[in-house]
């Protein structure tokens, strides 16, 4: 709704409504083990102002209100407990997830019950215009409240292997003998994140002279820390005790402990952020532009981030068992896991008297936790050729900092003086921090600090080509010469990406996963309207078409080689091998032969694992059992893709037409390599098995419109 109640005020006001629904297979290899319903709905309200004080000055203000709300369902609502099993759910009834190496997978998938956020937002801005001076100034407010109900893995996830010696050592004998080598499971979680947003700028665009132009800004942000409405926060400080919650472990600490903040981190004020740039046309044609610009902006955080330590023990528990030893009652087991054979679900937070379960997996704030921040940077020259060409090389640098990740300040230490006592089963007995128990008994597994001391960096030569229509040709092409790198595995916002070695985190630092050196697309557009002075029937049939095409050439994305087994026996399966003596990692130059290419990509025999009974096949670490081999050093294969359309409109009616189309994706049917296996363990390491999936066989589409 527009209104405009006096000429100086025009006021707007909107209202959005969306909802709806999906289905989809949670995973796994047999489809209808299970289905996960998928309900949302999405509400926006806005209402503006754009109030004209001058001729020269205009202030506009916003209200505006986003409501979001979803829920998961997986159906059937059947546990594992109604199949005559005594395993006991927690929250909704769900089938579980088992895995069986090599043979097949009954996934499974977390579910709601609801997700959602609501977003309270006010701003206002004035802009006016003095002299060689363009300012605008401005301010915003908002305040979000995130609320999020979840089963997480309440159903059960149950992994059968073919290593364990306890069992009968083959994966699929032990599923059909009901004796997985681990089990997962969670009880049901409800947190909130309720922040304040406020954010002020003043930025000044001074035409200095007719030829130079300089944008100069400062911005200034505030956002608290998220405060959960039960408080649902800890610290950790080894060797101080909780007040608050006496029975807590050694160094867990709650808000109202002496320096825990009610958040769980302190909220920062010192976020001011410098902005510049320029513009200068260098000769007064406006044929050669110089542009630059730099400034420092400081990112937001999540509620997810925030809500880690409201998910783990005391206010819930998300743990593995791997003294499993029967799926017909998997708590009849080892009492240091399950004390007495009893169950502890349900497992819910008493703030008088909080459970925990040892070995207890702990997540905790960094009180002194900094928000991210990033250096943007820029510098270019445009250049005209002629009436209809333009040529654009520009340098462009994104430097982040202060990204978060959690780190374990409780990783196991590794026996040096016996590298053969070091197991994947005795991964707790040798963690350091043990506070009321002991290395035969232990009290605490993981103790994850949710930190931001992590950086990546993008450096890149973006250069762009442009060629309007001329004699019935247009051109487009982009290329793109970059490094992505960081300092540790950040491309997914649980935070949950473990180093191969938390006390060696630089053996991370490598190369993105979206580390694309090199990028070229282009785009042609073709219309072949030569036959002006032909016949009619010669005019008819071949002028009116548009053909256009689109190129794409890019090298290989890198990908990372595991030992796949856990060498340095710390409880992660992500440990990576040596280079062997004499030997260097590489591709191979296989002549192009596809066939030779699929069969061995890179050289195998460039690796070797650290032996801990031989001592051979040293790395970093203790006693060398670390792989000093970097995460993502290689490249996999590049893609090539060329799709194209061919369209023509015919009149009908007066404004009525008909238009044909074709369009085809991979018009010359190239076919681009996927990935290769690098897990050094498996059958098929080196080897490529199949094709990539972004840019898939030939597809033809024909289509027609009536356009009016």
């Amino acid at each position: 709704m527009d209104y405009q109640p006096v000429n100086s005020h025009r006021i707007t006001a909107s209202y959005f409504n969306t909802s709806g629904n999906s289905q989809q297979n949670p995973g796994g290899t047999i489809v209808g083990w299970s289905t996960q319903n998928f309900n949302w709905r999405q509400q926006n309200a806005n209402l503006s102002d754009v109030w004209t004080l001058t001729p020269n000055t205009v202030n506009q203000f916003w209200l505006g209100y986003t409501r979001q709300i979803a829920g998961r369902v997986n159906t059937p609502q059947i546990s594992l407990g109604d199949l005559g099993s005594a395993f006991q759910i927690q929250g909704v009834p769900q089938l579980p997830q088992i895995a069986v190496a090599n043979w097949f997978t009954l996934g499974q998938s977390i579910s709601g019950p609801l997700a959602g956020a609501n977003v309270y937002q006010i701003r206002d801005v004035i802009s006016t215009t003095k002299g060689k001076h363009t300012i605008a100034t401005g301010a915003e407010l908002s305040l979000e409240k995130d609320m999020l109900q979840t089963l997480l893995n309440n159903y059960g996830v149950f992994s059968f292997t073919s290593t364990s010696s306890q069992r009968t050592g083959i994966s699929l004998s032990d599923f059909l003998l009901g004796r997985p080598n681990t089990m997962n499971q969670d009880s049901t979680v409800y947190a909130n994140a309720n922040y304040w947003n406020f954010g002020a700028f003043l930025q000044d665009d001074w035409r200095l002279t007719p030829r130079l132009t300089a944008n100069l800004g400062l911005r200034y942000d505030i956002q608290t820390a998220p405060t959960d409405s039960l408080r649902r926060q800890s610290n950790f400080r080894p060797g101080v005790q909780s007040v608050v919650v006496p029975s807590a472990p050694t160094g867990l600490l709650f808000p109202g402990d002496s320096g825990v903040p009610e958040g769980g981190a302190y909220t920062p004020h010192n976020h001011v952020s410098p902005r510049a740039g320029f513009a200068f046309d260098a000769f007064g044609d406006g044929k050669t532009v110089f542009r630059g610009a730099a400034g420092l902006f400081f990112g937001t955080i999540g509620g997810n981030e925030w809500q880690y330590p409201s998910n783990n023990q005391p206010y819930a528990i998300r743990q593995q068992y791997n003294k499993v030893v029967s799926l017909a009652n998997p708590y009849a087991t080892d009492t240091s896991e399950f004390a007495g054979g009893v169950s502890p679900y349900p497992y819910n937070f008493d703030p008088k008297n909080p459970r925990f379960t040892r070995p207890a997996g702990l997540v905790a704030m960094d009180p002194n936790y900094k928000w991210p921040y990033s250096y943007q940077i820029n510098f270019g020259v445009q250049q005209q050729f002629g009436r209809s060409t333009a040529l654009s090389l520009s340098y462009v640098g994104s430097l982040s900092r202060k990204l978060p990740l959690y780190f374990d300040h409780n990783y196991p230490i590794y026996n040096a003086a016996n590298p053969a006592a070091n197991t994947t089963s005795n991964v707790d007995n040798r963690r350091p921090l043990q506070p009321g128990g002991s290395a035969a008994d232990p009290t605490l597994k993981t103790v994850y600090v949710v930190e931001s001391g992590q950086s990546s960096n993008y450096n890149g030569l973006q250069v762009s080509l442009d060629e309007r229509m001329t004699k019935n040709i247009s051109f487009q092409g982009f290329y793109t010469w970059s490094k992505t790198m960081w300092s540790a595995y950040m491309a997914n916002n649980t935070l949950a990406n473990a180093f191969e070695d938390y006390n060696f985190p630089q053996l991370d630092r490598q190369r993105a996963d979206s580390d694309y050196r090199h990028v070229f697309v282009s785009s042609v557009v073709w219309k072949p309207n030569y036959f002006t002075g032909s016949n009619r029937l010669v005019r008819g049939s071949l002028n009116g078409w548009t053909v256009s095409a689109i190129i794409t050439l890019q090298s290989g994305s890198p990908f990372n080689i595991t030992t796949g087994s856990d060498t340095n026996a710390d409880g992660n399966n992500n440990d990576r091998p040596n280079v062997a003596t004499g030997r260097s990692a590489r591709v191979l130059d296989n002549g192009h032969s596809r066939l030779a290419m699929m069969n061995q990509w890179f050289d195998t025999n460039a690796f070797c694992v650290f032996s801990p009974s031989a001592g051979t096949c040293k790395g970093a670490g203790a006693a060398g059992q670390d792989g000093t081999f970097r995460y993502n050093a290689l490249d996999g294969p590049g893609t090539r893709n060329v799709d194209a359309s061919l369209f023509r409109d015919f009149p009908i009616h007066e404004r009525v037409k008909f238009q044909f189309r074709s369009e085809v994706s991979n018009v010359f049917n190239l076919t681009n390599l996927g990935q290769p296996n690098g897990t050094l363990s498996n059958a098929n390491f080196g080897k490529i098995l199949g094709s990539s999936s972004y840019f898939p066989n030939r597809r033809i589409q024909l289509g027609a419109r009536i356009l009016f």
